[in-house]
């Protein structure tokens, strides 16, 4: 029988065999993999079969590698603020986003500066190749690439 629009849950348990978690990083990064890939807007939930299938997930088997899978999605209802927080969750879940605080250096200060990525922030570093006179004061844009800062 049906209520509102759901489906009564002893129907679910006649053709549900188990149900599954995916954790939240797993789903944000499906979200995003669904607006990146197919530019499709799907709220968390709407998302989650996706998620369990994501490398880590509950379905990320090696029976199910190179098989045809559906995975409903559903749901367009997230508001356009939390789409914005989950896209960069799910940015930074995937290494692509990065948060830099700057520092200002006291004179007679070090600071350490580790991973191939980081060699262009050092560049900005008083004594680095991009600490000139004609760049004071300006905005230098840096691409950091490589491991974690």
């Amino acid at each position: 029988p049906l209520c509102g629009g759901n489906i009564d849950v002893n129907v679910l348990g006649r053709v549900i065999e188990r149900g599954l978690a995916a954790d939240g990083r797993l789903v944000r990064l499906a979200v995003l993999r669904l607006v990146e890939g197919q530019k499709m807007v799907v709220e968390g939930g709407g998302a989650t079969g996706l998620a369990a299938l994501l490398p880590g997930g509950p379905l990320d088997r090696p029976d199910l590698k190179g098989k045809r899978v559906v995975v409903p999605l559903c749901g367009g209802n997230i508001d356009v603020n939390v789409l914005g927080r989950v896209i960069e969750r799910g940015l930074a879940a995937d290494g692509r986003l990065v948060r830099l605080a700057v520092l200002r250096l006291v004179e007679g200060q070090k600071m350490v500066v580790e991973g191939g990525g980081a060699t262009g922030l050092a560049a900005l570093l008083p004594g680095g190749p991009l600490d000139r006179p004609d760049l004071k004061g300006k905005r230098v844009v840096v691409p950091l690439c490589g491991g974690n800062i």
